[in-house]
């Protein structure tokens, strides 16, 4: 059986080291290459080299927050797809309702590779 995530690029924003190296690890372990960063600088800077098809993005950074990081990244990078990841419960329904894709952390494994490859693949 073929891995979801064989041959996509995932850029990972999240300022908790523990965190992206999780991340990392299970987005690899299901096929997809995988950059992580821990600054909205960093990202701005990789995703112009990196080209992800998908970004996942940490809602409280240390220099700039996820939703703002998000709008940048549309405006300059309009094919790859923000993920806003959050562990405010109240912000993860509101970003899910304005039609963005979104996770609640601490999110289940399942659920998480659910909500990437629903944002790759919106008609699948």
């Amino acid at each position: 059986m073929g891995k979801a995530l064989a041959g996509v690029k995932v850029l990972v924003v999240e300022d908790d080291y523990d965190l992206g190296c999780m991340t990392r690890s299970v987005l690899e372990d299901e096929g997809a290459t995988v950059r992580v960063t821990s600054t909205a600088s960093d990202a701005l800077e990789t995703v112009g080299s990196f080209h992800p098809e998908i970004v996942l993005l940490d809602s409280r950074l240390p220099d700039m927050n996820g939703r703002a990081l998000s709008a940048h990244l549309q405006k300059r990078f309009a094919s790859c797809v923000p993920i806003l990841v959050s562990g405010d419960v109240a912000e993860v329904e509101h970003w899910s309702q304005v039609g963005g894709h979104a996770l609640s952390k601490p999110y289940d494994l399942d659920e998480f590779l659910s909500v990437v490859v629903r944002a790759l693949r919106p008609n699948a």
